[in-house]
This record gives structure tokens, C-alpha cells and sequence, in this order.
């Protein structure tokens, strides 16, 4: 259910070439029918902002009633910013028994400037944020990820202050790749795709940082090969 909005993605691309369309609600319901079949009891919805599509309240309610015990939902902020929606969903699964919720927070940037540089939507770190409130204060699980490129590496450190005043409990990192990218150029892909070389110093910093006011966090860093910063594979 995902959103197509993610400015570095492809599903970002093809809906600035006006292809992408809602998502229609009757194959996540099969997708989600096949795999609890299958075993699964666990289900994360992609996004961007799932929200955004009327397929997902079915799909979850779907999920709930198949016997999942834990749904992970990406979001990252855009209907979680109003108070009214979070209700409606924990209201929905409060009815079926479920509180196995946990919710992933897209923030690409470790502050303001970088995450609105990213999404190229000013105001949108301001709505995340105001998401995070309301899940922090119904007692949410929430957790994070980014996908860090040009416009964001340099504000690594930063996501240390933010977990810490958010109550976010997990946070992975992943790196732009060019076969999630779409039909890009090779000026367009070197323009979102800074050098690992370049990343590692701030990856350093982010995670002494962790170290020293965070001890035992759970972060890890997707993608990164393990030559390039090898006294933290660890977390790669």
C-alpha cells in the first residue's frame, strides 16, 4: 500500500511522470490471506505514507481478523499528524483485541532542514513530529528509518537527539541504490548518491554519540560496505 511520494524511489518517479495510481484494495487483501495460509503472523506496511491510501484500513482490519499478532506501519507523518486518525486506527484494532502495533517513522534527516530538503515538502519534519507525539502518548512501540543520501548524510548525529526526545526505539539507516531508483540518469544518480567515503565520518559521529549518551540502542546501517567503516560491522 505503499504511497509513491518517496522523492529517490522509483514509485517517487512515476508519480512525477503522473503513472502511479491508488492502489486498489482486493490484492493486499489476497496477499495478506496467501501468507497467514503460509504461517506469517507478522505484516509491515510499506510506505512513504500508507495512510494515504484507502486500501489500508481493509487491509489492516483484514490482518487483524486473519490472526496477525504484529503489524508494522510506515508512516511518515502526513495523516499521523492528526490525533483523530491515529484514534480511528488503535480504536479499530482496541475493538479485535490487537495492540500488537508498532509504528515506523520515515524521517530522512536527523533534523528539520535536512529531513524538508529531502521530501522536498516543507513542513513535513513538523507533521512527523507531531505524529510522534501522539503515538509517544498513547504508548506506541515506534521505531524509525531513513534512506540516506546527498541532501541528508551530513545531519547523521543528529538522529541521536531525536530518538532520545521521541521515545523511538529502533533506528535502521539504508543508503539510495540505483536499482530502487527508477530510469535515472548518470548525473541524477550522482546527485543523490553521495560517496561512502564521504558518509563515514558522520556515520562515526552518529554512533560515538550513541555510544557514549545511548549505550545499547539499537541502531544498524543497511548497505554500507563493511571495508569502508570495518570497526562498525557490527551494525552494518
Amino acid at each position: 500500500v505503499c504511497n509513491n511520494r518517496c522523492v529517490f524511489c522509483v514509485s517517487g518517479q512515476l508519480t512525477a511522470q503522473g503513472l502511479a495510481r491508488p492502489l486498489p484494495t482486493a490484492p493486499a487483501l489476497a496477499a495478506l490471506e496467501q501468507a497467514a495460509a503460509r504461517g506469517a503472523r507478522k505484516v509491515t506496511f510499506l510506505g512513504g505514507e500508507p495512510t494515504l491510501q484507502a486500501s489500508l484500513l481493509p487491509a489492516i482490519t483484514r490482518a487483524i481478523d486473519l490472526g496477525f499478532t504484529a503489524i508494522v506501519l510506515f508512516t511518515n507523518g502526513v495523516k499521523t499528524a492528526r490525533a483523530s486518525y491515529v484514534d480511528e486506527i488503535l480504536d479499530l484494532a482496541a475493538a479485535r483485541g490487537f495492540a500488537g502495533f508498532e509504528w515506523r517513522f520515515s524521517i530522512q534527516g536527523g533534523d528539520q532542514a535536512s529531513h524538508d530538503h529531502v521530501t522536498e515538502k516543507p513542513g513535513s519534519f513538523a507533521r512527523l513530529i507531531d505524529g510522534l507525539h501522539h503515538l509517544r502518548a498513547r504508548g506506541q512501540r515506534i521505531t524509525a528509518n531513513a534512506c540516506i543520501n546527498t541532501r541528508s548524510y551530513r545531519s547523521l548525529p543528529g538522529y541521536v537527539d531525536l530518538v532520545r526526545a521521541h521515545g523511538i526505539s529502533q533506528l535502521h539507516l539504508d543508503q539510495v541504490r540505483p536499482r530502487d531508483a527508477g530510469q535515472r540518469s548518470e548525473a541524477e544518480l550522482r546527485a543523490m548518491m553521495p560517496r561512502y567515503s564521504d558518509q563515514v565520518p558522520y556515520f562515526r559521529e552518529m554512533l560515538a554519540r550513541f555510544d557514549r549518551e545511548l549505550p545499547g540502542f539499537d541502531i544498524n546501517v543497511g548497505n554500507l560496505p563493511f571495508c569502508v567503516m570495518p570497526e562498525r560491522a557490527h551494525q552494518i
